[in-house]
């Protein structure tokens, strides 16, 4: 939940901060930047969704 509410604000902040600077070059930097933690997300996602369907029995 922390980790979801985390990248909830990193994407609010980091739209606002391309809106407000309205450049390329700071988007492209911000996406390179946070490239590793989209994939953590990922990966923890996913993770999440095996864990569950691992350990709770299907009737």
């Amino acid at each position: 939940m922390e980790v979801e509410a985390y990248c909830v604000g990193m994407l609010v902040l980091i739209t606002a901060v391309v809106i407000v600077q309205n450049s390329v070059y700071l988007s492209v930097i911000i996406f390179v930047v946070h490239i590793p933690d989209v994939i953590l997300v990922g990966v923890l996602f996913h993770l999440k969704l095996i864990h569950f369907n691992f350990f709770i029995p299907s009737n």
